[in-house]
């Protein structure tokens, strides 16, 4: 594997660690209280990872939105046209 491919296969890696982390973090009410109740950083630990959830949550609706406009397409490619 070139290096390159090594670093996307990495990123890719951490990207999917740290939504995994998020997810975790935001469905869990005991964890964001906690986080919540430290001094000064708390509440901004848990608005970043809120705001990040949103974020990770959009990249996946546009990503379900394209794999479905891709087999849409697919399908008017391959269909069979009775009228022609």
């Amino acid at each position: 594997m070139s290096g390159f491919a090594k670093d996307i296969s990495q990123s890719n890696t951490v990207e999917s660690v740290f939504e995994k982390a998020v997810e975790l973090y935001i469905s869990n009410w005991d964890v964001r209280n906690a986080i919540s109740q430290i001094p000064i950083l708390g509440l901004a630990i848990d608005s970043v990872a809120t705001t990040l959830s949103q974020q990770i949550q959009q990249k996946r609706f546009l990503q379900t939105f394209d794999i479905l406009h891709e087999m849409i397409e697919l399908m008017d490619e391959t269909k069979v046209d009775k009228y022609f």
